[in-house]
């Protein structure tokens, strides 16, 4: 077991993870959700931890699958994978939008709600960003699939120590972004932010994923 080829192949998954996590798709939704809820940022960095575990665990499917395909194979379709993630991602954030939009619209018109009805929408309320940007983060990163197939050669010592980096350089770059991102987007005052703010949220992660969808 070479120690200096699998600290090479750590590091390489580290730099890997942060480069792909620049990408809009990844930290807007997050960005969007805190402003939108008026998160503080502890929460906010909570979202993009969030969000940066579907992320790992959909690479990590992918690298199981690839293990099992061969590498080539998903590589050779990388532009496909990519675009048809940014095609899902739009589809969840229209789906966040409309669903929050029907539900606020329903609150407001139910004067006297029920105990039990409020405490479900408070659950709703409370639950239903983080499942949102846990199933938005849902999108694999088949650049880092060579790495982790280089370093499963070198046994399972090198396999968890080049997902670990991988798991930093993503989780490390989402809250880094999503903290700078979020202090810029606090600062917006506008009513519809306040009356519509999960609906704005939905409407941007759709817009994002349909111009990532675009751009691949």
């Amino acid at each position: 077991m070479n120690s200096t080829q699998i600290l090479v192949l750590a590091s390489s998954a580290t730099i890997v993870g942060a480069i792909h996590t620049l990408m809009p798709g990844h930290w807007v939704p997050v960005a969007l959700m805190t402003r939108s809820r008026r998160w503080p940022l502890r929460t906010a960095f909570l979202g993009a931890v969030v969000s940066s575990a579907g992320h790992i665990f959909f690479s990590l499917l992918f690298g199981i699958l690839a293990a099992v395909l061969g590498v080539q194979l998903l590589a050779s379709h990388e532009n496909e994978i990519e675009k048809y993630s940014g095609l899902t991602l739009a589809v969840f954030g229209l789906i966040y939008a409309a669903a929050t939009y029907i539900h606020q619209k329903h609150h407001c018109h139910t004067a006297h709600p029920h105990n039990h009805d409020s405490l479900q929408s408070e659950k709703f309320k409370k639950s239903s960003p983080f499942l949102f940007l846990l199933l938005a983060g849902m999108s694999p990163c088949i650049a880092i699939l060579p790495v982790f197939a280089s370093a499963a050669a070198y046994g399972t010592h090198s396999m968890i120590l080049s997902v670990l980096g991988f798991s930093f350089g993503v989780i490390g770059t989402l809250v880094t972004a999503t903290g700078l991102a979020s202090l810029g987007l606090m600062k917006l005052n506008h009513p519809l932010l306040e009356k519509y703010g999960d609906v704005v949220t939905g409407a941007g992660v759709f817009l994002t994923g349909i111009a990532l969808f675009l751009a691949s």
